[in-house]
């Protein structure tokens, strides 16, 4: 598993972090980093961070060719990603975006030419917390009965 870490939500959903005295942005991102390594480590992943900003988030050329490199390195069988709809947090559904326009691109043959190319691997999208106002509606659900301890533990 590889998880592609575009933003640390050092802005937006780093609330928590920013009430403490002395906290800067450098702080933010780092404790974020390892936020997210961990839970790349519970779950056996590798990560790899991008950092394009948080509110706002933007993608350059470069951002976006550099999923495409992933992806077709990767060969991934599946991709999750967030919803395309969030009414209070507009860099998820540009995260969404993104990640189905690289994918389109890693298919691509015209895209570095000779290259290995990428298949049509199923895009899935997730909204864990506003789901109603995200407009989603799940059309896949995963029972995770078997990997539940282990989550719970390291939740709380």
């Amino acid at each position: 598993m590889k998880i592609v870490c575009l933003s640390y939500g050092e802005r937006g959903e780093s609330a928590k972090l920013w009430r403490e005295k002395g906290m800067t942005l450098e702080k933010v991102k780092a404790d974020r980093r390892r936020e997210a390594q961990a839970a790349a480590d519970l779950l056996g992943g590798e990560i790899e961070f991008f950092d394009l900003g948080d509110y706002p988030m933007r993608i350059s050329e470069e951002a976006l060719y550099r999923l495409v490199d992933v992806y077709r390195e990767l060969q991934p069988e599946f991709v999750l990603t967030h919803s395309l709809a969030d009414p209070y947090n507009f860099d998820h559904p540009l995260a969404a975006h993104v990640a189905q326009e690289a994918r389109i691109i890693a298919q691509a043959h015209g895209h570095k030419p000779g290259g290995k190319i990428l298949g049509a691997p199923p895009v899935f999208l997730f909204e864990p917390h506003q789901t109603e106002q995200c407009d989603w509606k799940p059309q896949v659900l995963l029972d995770i009965t078997s990997v539940w301890r282990r989550s719970a533990k390291h939740s709380s």
